[in-house]
């Protein structure tokens, strides 16, 4: 297992309950969610890390090789997470998190940002340039834009038994389908706007 000195020291004085220690071992996003997964499927390979990300219903940004790979190699070098031989047949290592990786884990948990309330959504951020279609553009635009939500509603679906396995995963199932069901909601109230500028035809 490589770890830095630095955080061996860590985990010693974590394992004397030395809580100033624990409270400044912080995790950025993309770090928290592979800790988080960690937590809930070790051990795990750097393919089966990969895999869960780039298959999940929900979009994470730059899921590839290239991030996923080197954000494992950190986490170790950080002494976050530990390595052992697997049991596949071409033996890759698997990965669980360590006693200082919990502790990260725990204070990017407690770390809340008013930013992440509202995250920018980019069928939003479209819509405000909609305008630049003509009409009948737009109708066709709303009605893409539908098929697509309620392909992505199948799709969570479809992952509903793994996500309500989680503790509290019914509740985030449940939000997911929600806050679906709200753009499937503003795109209806969007179409009968379009359809007023286009007026009655004849």
């Amino acid at each position: 297992m490589r770890l830095f000195a630095r955080a061996r020291g860590w985990g010693d004085n974590l394992a004397r309950g030395e809580p100033d220690l624990e409270s400044s071992i912080e995790a950025n996003e993309a770090e928290g969610a592979v800790l988080g997964l960690l937590a809930r499927q070790q051990p795990l390979s750097r393919y089966q890390i990969l895999r869960f990300f780039q298959s999940s219903p929900a979009r994470f940004q730059n899921v590839s090789k290239g991030s996923v790979y080197p954000l494992v190699a950190r986490l170790l070098d950080r002494g976050l997470i530990d390595s052992k031989m697997g049991e596949g047949p071409h033996g890759a290592p698997v990965y669980s998190l360590t006693d200082l990786g919990r502790a990260a884990l725990r204070n990017w948990t407690r770390r809340l940002d008013k930013r992440d309330m509202l995250p920018l959504d980019a069928l939003e951020q479209r819509v405000f340039s909609l305008a630049e279609l003509p009409a009948t553009e737009r109708i066709a635009w709303v009605a893409e834009a539908k098929e697509l939500i309620l392909a992505k509603k199948a799709e969570l679906q479809s992952h509903r038994e793994r996500i309500t396995s989680y503790v509290y995963g019914d509740i985030v199932y449940n939000a997911d389908q929600e806050r679906l069901d709200s753009k499937l909601t503003w795109l209806d109230r969007l179409l009968i706007e379009i359809a007023r500028e286009l007026g009655p035809r004849g």
